[in-house]
């Protein structure tokens, strides 16, 4: 074999192997690139969660608060219903009271 076709079947080799390493360096570079954006779409996924969980917290919330209002008006009214049974009870039992006194 001729040195001068040494050289070249050299120079194709270091030809090579300098594409192989580009190659190999732009691939790390892909994929880092790819990892930095799947970390941002990561974090932007959660923010948005937790935003999403906030406001079901917060109607939750508004909600459970709506329904115990209601409950208590309920009952508040029903207060008022036994209050006013009792009070016409009472009158009741105070003429029967007082009628076997006077009578007894």
């Amino acid at each position: 074999m001729s040195l001068d076709a040494i050289r070249q079947i050299s120079a194709a080799e270091e030809e090579a192997e300098k594409k192989r390493s580009d190659a190999l360096l732009e691939a790390k570079k892909i994929l880092a690139s790819a990892e930095e954006a799947g970390k941002e779409t990561l974090k932007k996924a959660a923010a948005e969660a937790e935003e999403k969980i906030a406001e079901i917290f917060k109607a939750s919330d508004a909600n459970a608060q709506a329904e115990a209002r209601k409950i208590s008006d309920e009952a508040l009214l029903q207060c008022e219903v036994l209050e006013k049974n009792a009070s016409a009870q009472m009158e009741k039992a105070v003429s029967i009271i007082v009628e076997r006194i006077v009578n007894g």
